[in-house]
């Protein structure tokens, strides 16, 4: 008896843990035309591990409520909210500079003749940021680690894994939409977004001591 109760216990443990798990599938693009081969896929909380194949899919397990991240040399990062969807199609965004394009074709994410044609035809491609729901949606898929609160009536960035509340006052980043430096970006819509560059470290010493904090720089479609 105590060994059919054991049996019992152990298998509802088990449909338990498998219904926790899911398995997801994709495909990862460039330009939504180019399939990107050798990126890696990273499910947070199952702590699994992938890389896409020629075609640029991929299978890996998660967590009911996993969140993938997605990493490749050339490219930004982005982190995925799993929703109900099984099959995801993510489109990758060009970094657009010598350095990237160097990275991107020595991991062999792209090839170097691809990525020179869809640098001189397809950046509107490469731009599109549609599928956010807002600004601070698309910022925090860029830059994983940074916090929107609200205060004083404005939703302030703070580009920290730390967050607002071990900082000082007025420690959260600096706004600059168009060249210009701005209080509230909460109106801008990621479809009119052209560029966007989330700036820390020594890279933001050109905007002085107000950079301290990080610098997101937006750049809008005109």
């Amino acid at each position: 008896m105590r060994l059919i109760l054991l049996s019992f216990i152990a298998l509802c443990f088990c449909i338990s843990v498998t219904a926790q798990e899911r398995n997801i599938s994709g495909k990862i693009t460039a330009f939504n035309t180019y399939e990107l081969s050798g990126v890696k896929i990273t499910a947070r909380k199952a702590k699994t591990e992938v890389l896409t194949n020629e075609q640029g899919n991929f299978q890996i397990k998660c967590k009911k409520n996993d969140a993938l991240k997605i990493q490749a040399d050339g490219f930004q990062t982005q982190v995925i909210k799993l929703s109900d969807d099984n099959v995801l199609k993510i489109n990758l965004i060009y970094l657009n500079s010598g350095p990237a394009f160097k990275s991107a074709v020595e991991a062999k994410h792209i090839t170097e003749n691809d990525l020179e044609y869809a640098i001189e035809n397809l950046m509107q491609e490469n731009n599109d940021y549609s599928r956010y729901q807002n600004i601070f949606e698309l910022i925090q898929a860029i830059s994983p680690l940074a916090k929107v609160v609200n205060s004083d009536g404005f939703n302030r960035i703070y580009l920290t894994s730390q967050g607002p509340n071990t900082l000082a006052a007025g420690a959260h980043a600096l706004l600059v939409l168009d060249g210009m430096i701005t209080e509230n970006i909460s109106s801008v819509q990621p479809v009119q977004v052209a560029s966007i560059k989330v700036i820390t470290g020594a890279d933001a010493s050109m905007y002085g001591t107000r950079g301290g904090n990080g610098v997101i720089e937006i750049e809008l479609k005109h």
